[in-house]
């Protein structure tokens, strides 16, 4: 992604295309966009990002992350976490560069989440068509969750570039030998739950990402009002503790 990018501000055109044109092509493609637009990395141009790149154009979710599928029967050599892998990337430049970012990294492990939830029917299916077909247009999607969680998701730490005097640029371009140095484990996702402290959160992230994550995770203390019959907006997009669900049914 970052070398896709880096050849379009340099004015060569580029051909991104893999074996299928729908995994490892989705993957270069939305992150040279967000090296190289701001818009796509606000809460409203990261989902047209999403429904663009991924949904739009076809990823196979449906087969790569197996849903509804046997274990007997399905093909485990076409099970891949292609989608996880993009966010997996994308929270490693939110750690890194979170001024650039209008969303934080608890945004990030509440889409990697939903993949599999099945709480939304956003990364249903392996087409639009097959989501108009089934009604999936119609069941509740995780970016309404989201835009009605912005208290818990938007980054405090985002410096708008079209403001006056913005530090962050409109092109995301850190030194790659530096952000190559900086991947780390992607401890929201694969340390949340960290028995050795005894409080069952997530473990603790690195300190440059404390600004952003108090506590690694999100979990809304309320519900939420909302008027989408069968939407369960109740339940917090991230469980990360049991104390949630102690208290949900006392």
């Amino acid at each position: 992604g970052y070398d896709t990018a880096d050849s379009i501000r340099r004015g060569i055109p580029v051909l991104v295309h893999c074996s299928h044109g729908w995994d490892r092509t989705a993957q270069v493609c939305s992150l040279a966009q967000l090296h190289l637009d701001p818009y796509y990395r606000t809460f409203e141009g990261f989902q047209m990002l999403i429904e663009k790149e991924w949904c739009s154009f076809g990823h196979q979710f449906g087969m790569r992350c197996a849903h509804g599928q046997d274990r007997n029967v399905r093909k485990e050599d076409e099970v891949s976490p292609i989608f996880l892998q993009f966010l997996d990337a994308l929270w490693q430049l939110v750690r890194q560069q979170p001024h650039y970012f209008e969303f934080n990294t608890k945004y990030v492990l509440a889409l990697a989440d939903h993949i599999f939830s099945g709480r939304f029917a956003t990364f249903l299916f392996s087409s639009d068509a097959e989501r108009e077909r089934e009604g999936a247009r119609n069941l509740p999607d995780v970016w309404t969750y989201l835009r009605q969680r912005k208290d818990v998701f938007a980054n405090p730490l985002y410096l708008d570039p079209s403001l006056p005097h913005a530090e962050t640029g409109r092109l995301l371009f850190p030194p790659l030998v530096q952000m190559l140095r900086n991947v780390s484990l992607w401890t929201d996702y694969f340390f949340r739950w960290n028995f050795s402290s005894g409080n069952f959160l997530a473990a603790p992230l690195p300190p440059f990402s404390d600004g952003i994550n108090h506590s690694g995770c999100a979990l809304p203390q309320h519900g939420l009002k909302h008027e989408h019959v069968g939407a369960d907006y109740s339940v917090p997009a991230i469980v990360t503790a049991d104390s949630y669900w102690e208290s949900a049914y006392k």
